[in-house]
Formats: C-alpha cells, sequence, structure tokens
C-alpha cells in the first residue's frame, strides 16, 4: 500500500517559542546587534539548542541592529561563522547604515569566498541535515555530545561539531595589533587536519594562533571523506562533478546523501546514497566509491570525481581500477595529490589506490618536539612535547 505524501506547506521562520516549537519552524536567534560581543554568543547558542532537538537555526549574519558604523571585519567573522551553521543568510533592520548587500562592502572578495566556501560543502552539509532527520542529532552540537568524559568538552563552548568530521572553532573577536585575531583550540583525541594551516595535528591538546581575517579555524578528523562541490553560481542543478577531501591519519568512510532536493520524495524512499571509504596500509592507500544505492527522479546516471590527498607524500603510482593512470598531479608546497576520475556510472564501483615510494615507507611527519602556546589574559603556558614514538605529552606551566 502507498502512503500518500503529506501536503507540502511553507517553512515558518521565527524566534524560539519554548520546547516543541522546534517541530515546526525553522529558528532564527532574534533581532541580534552589529557587534562581536553578540557574535560570541552564536556558537554556544546554535550549538546547545541541540540539547532540546531544535537544530534548524539561522542568523541575521552581521547582525539585525546596527549600533555603530559598519565594520567590514564584524562582517566577514560573521558570514565566517554562518557557513557552519545549519541556515546560511544575512538580514538586518531597515535603518540608515544598517548594510548587508555584501558587495556593497571594501572587503567583499573575502565575504564572497565565505559564499564560496558554502556553496563547497553542500554535499557535506546534505548529508548532514538527512543524518539530523533520521537521527535527532542536531548538525551542529557540542563537543561533549561525542567526548562526554573530557572536561574541556564543557570549557570550550565556542566550539562544536559540524556534522560528524568538521570541528568549528570560529573567531569571534576583533582583530589586535597587526591585523589578526588570536584563537585558541581544543582538540579532542586523536588526529585532527587543520585546514587553515594545512598540517596534521595531534589531539588530546589545546592549539593556539594568530588568525587573518580570512583566516577560519575548522578542523578535519582524521580519516574523513568530505564530499564537496565544483565552484558554483547556484544550487538548482546537481553538478556533474563531486570533489572528494580525503583526509590522512586512519581509515575512514562517509556516506554521501542525495535526493530531488526541491520535493518531499524523500518521505516515500526516493534518495540515494553512496559509501565512499578509504583503507590506510604502509605501502598504499585504497580509496573505494562504493555503487549507490536507491534511486529518484532526476538522478545522475555517471559523474566525475576530483580526488584531494590532504598532506600526502608523492606518490609512487596512482592506479584506477587497477590500471595505472596518469590522470594525478601534485603539489609539494601544499603536499595535495589530486586525481581526476573521468565520469563513471554511479552504479559501479570505482576504485583508486595510491602507491607509495619505497623510500617513504615508515617515515613519518612529525610536529616539533616542543610546541609552546601562550593564551591572552590566563597565567600559564601550555608546553607540549611530541616524542619520537609519536607520545604526546602537555603540561600547564604558571607564569611568574
Amino acid at each position: 500500500m502507498r502512503i500518500n505524501r503529506p501536503e507540502r506547506r511553507p517553512f515558518i521562520f521565527h524566534r524560539w517559542g519554548g520546547l516543541g516549537s522546534h517541530r515546526y519552524p525553522i529558528g532564527f536567534s532574534g533581532d541580534t546587534h552589529s557587534t562581536f560581543g553578540s557574535l560570541a554568543f552564536q556558537p554556544y547558542f546554535t550549538a546547545t539548542a541541540s540539547n532540546v532537538c531544535f537544530g534548524y537555526w539561522g542568523h541575521d549574519l552581521g547582525g539585525h541592529m546596527q549600533i555603530a558604523p559598519t565594520d567590514p571585519e564584524l562582517m566577514l567573522r560573521w558570514l565566517q561563522f554562518g557557513v557552519f551553521s545549519p541556515i546560511f543568510r544575512t538580514h538586518g533592520a531597515s535603518q540608515e547604515g544598517n548594510e548587508r548587500r555584501i558587495w556593497k562592502y571594501p572587503n567583499f572578495p573575502q565575504l564572497l569566498e565565505c559564499v564560496n566556501l558554502r556553496y563547497q560543502l553542500m554535499p557535506y552539509i546534505y548529508t548532514a541535515a538527512r543524518q539530523a532527520y533520521d537521527t535527532g542529532i542536531s548538525i551542529c552540537r557540542p563537543l561533549y555530545y561525542e567526548w562526554p568524559e573530557e572536561n574541556e568538552a564543557y570549557r570550550q563552548e565556542g566550539e562544536y561539531m559540524f556534522g560528524d568530521d568538521i570541528l568549528v572553532s570560529p573567531v569571534v573577536t576583533a582583530a589586535e595589533a597587526g591585523g589578526k585575531a588570536f584563537q585558541r583550540t581544543w582538540l579532542p583525541e586523536g588526529q585532527w587536519f587543520d585546514v587553515c594551516r594545512n598540517q596534521l595535528v595531534q589531539g588530546a591538546s589545546i592549539i593556539s594562533g594568530w588568525y587573518a581575517q580570512d583566516e577560519i579555524p575548522y578542523f578535519y578528523r582524521s580519516g574523513a571523506i568530505i564530499p564537496c562541490n565544483p565552484p558554483l553560481r547556484n544550487l538548482k542543478t546537481a553538478p556533474t562533478e563531486m570533489i572528494l577531501k580525503v583526509v590522512p591519519g586512519s581509515d575512514g568512510s562517509t556516506t554521501i546523501y542525495e535526493d530531488q532536493g526541491d520535493s518531499q520524495a524523500y518521505i516515500d524512499g526516493e534518495y540515494t546514497q553512496t559509501v565512499v571509504q578509504q583503507q590506510r596500509h604502509p605501502a598504499e592507500t585504497v580509496l573505494t566509491i562504493m555503487p549507490r544505492t536507491g534511486a529518484f527522479e532526476g538522478m545522475l546516471q555517471e559523474r566525475a570525481y576530483t580526488l584531494q590527498f590532504l598532506d600526502e607524500d608523492k606518490p609512487f603510482r596512482v592506479s584506477l581500477n587497477g590500471t595505472p593512470t596518469s590522470n594525478w598531479t601534485y603539489d609539494s608546497n601544499l603536499r595535495l595529490l589530486t586525481v581526476s576520475i573521468p565520469p563513471v556510472s554511479c552504479d559501479t564501483r570505482t576504485v583508486v589506490t595510491i602507491g607509495r615510494s619505497p623510500s617513504a615507507i615508515g617515515q613519518q611527519r612529525l610536529e616539533p618536539a616542543v610546541e609552546r602556546s601562550t593564551f591572552i589574559n590566563l597565567p600559564v603556558i601550555f608546553e607540549r612535547t611530541v616524542s619520537a614514538d609519536g607520545t604526546v605529552t602537555t603540561r600547564k606551566i604558571l607564569r611568574k
């Protein structure tokens, strides 16, 4: 028996209306002031809203009420936070001097990069949205969901997980001398790829640094595979190419969810899922794109892929489905291996094997033996030591 789809209803968009209201609306965080102080509250507010199952929050990015002259840096930091929010939108009160059209700002190129990053991450975000639909676990959630025994997971209220594989620590303070803002981030156990610094770092530690205005502190979990769009101008049609960012450090997998995008046919099971997994061995890395499962009207029949292996050594060979291929490039400065896969059927299995040079097997990139992080307004220095076997120890030193 076929169950009729529920009548399609418009979204309700409003402020918090009490427990239970999360069943109906997309929320927004109210008439916020255009200040760094107001911005600083948003990551905590958005992540902890998941505790009452209200996960779909948007914000008046830039702030709603303009109480001071327009600040391009503040607008940029708002937008950078918005990239890693469930709903991405700018808005402001109708008042003189309250400008939210990003092309009116002198730092428009940087603001536009935020929009481009949001478009790029949409396959990842859409998959996380489906997970929220299935499980009730919001896209943004506090760190203590996954690390409940770690005290820092409760202390670091400005950090949160954005989906399963991205940890975000947005800058919410104004730049100091030199045009950079200071930010510290606690990373849970394991390894994390620092996107801003383009390196794999050890977790169970606090890292800190100065961030230029176009830098966003966010981190990929080791072993993650982040599905991304190529450059787009809109999301009206599904791109025929997908970029997979392959994060080193461990084995891992992801499931890419797709549906029509503008209907409720998914309720009747009209959607697809594609599993992608990586297995890392001393002599090679094997990435497998499994045949998709499911179907929906208008789905792509074939797709090209661009694989970006992050923090990777130059390979000895690259094979596609067991046959050597020359469709790859290597950037030694970025340590980025890019493998191009021509259009293949979405219903077939595709395997890419990265063979390592015999001289590279057994080598491991280690961070500096001692790394010091001095935190503003705190009378301590955290000294982290990485030994030759990879053991990491952290100790707190009181400053005199």
